[in-house]
């Protein structure tokens, strides 16, 4: 693809919330009206998560939820996974599957799908799940470990990353960029994991200025 073509085609395909440097060195910047200084998001979030997820995924299959533009399935796809990346955002899935073309090789690419749909309607059986940055967006967020239970295997990990605040809060914001409905504590997730029979092993909790207090739950069935 010809620069232009391509400029072209990351100009139609905005809002971009996730930061890329492409091989060519094209850069995609995020779209943040907030003026907050995240600009490399979620490179941020990457370095927190990282540990827990092994070096070596060959032969597993991992989930990604809310894949939005792939930043995560293309770091899954590159320890080894087979990856499924899922979200309800058409433009979101364009993007993966243009960034797919262009970060990976034609090996990793085949291990690598994205399809436009509700996260409750996915079926089968994975060995790693990414539920990062959803929950706080689902109409009902009570549904969700269940069906997330109920796909992983025996003996898979869940990382479940949410934003939390000192109280629970419900939110009937319609802003695109504070698209939050229902918003969690620590303790409601803590109870929430307990209720589902997930078995808490670690995690990580910061500050990020793109979306303020941040927690992430490794769980494993």
């Amino acid at each position: 693809m010809k620069k232009e073509e391509l400029l072209k085609e990351i100009d139609e395909l905005h809002p971009w919330w996730h930061y890329f440097e492409l091989p060519d060195g094209t850069i995609i910047e995020r779209d943040d009206p907030q003026g907050n200084n995240s600009k490399k998001h979620p490179d941020v979030k990457w370095s927190l998560t990282k540990p827990f997820i092994p070096k070596d995924l060959t032969g597993k299959r991992c989930l990604d939820i809310g894949s939005n533009s792939g930043y995560f399935s293309f770091k899954l796809a590159e320890r080894g996974a087979e990856v499924l990346g899922v979200d309800s955002d058409p433009i979101c899935i364009k993007q993966a599957n243009l960034l797919k073309s262009l970060l990976l090789s034609p090996e990793k690419q085949a291990r690598v799908e994205f399809k436009e749909m509700n996260f409750f309607d996915v079926e089968g059986e994975f060995d790693f799940i990414l539920f990062m940055g959803v929950y706080y967006h689902l109409n009902e967020h009570e549904n969700a470990l269940p069906h997330l239970y109920s796909l992983l295997k025996i003996g898979g990990d869940l990382l479940f990353e949410t934003g939390i605040e000192e109280k629970c809060r419900y939110s009937g914001s319609t802003n695109p960029y504070d698209a939050s409905i229902f918003v969690p504590t620590d303790k409601y997730c803590k109870e929430d994991i307990k209720k589902n029979n997930f078995h808490y092993t670690g995690g990580w909790e910061y500050n990020m200025k793109l979306a303020g207090q941040r927690r992430m739950y490794h769980l494993r069935k």
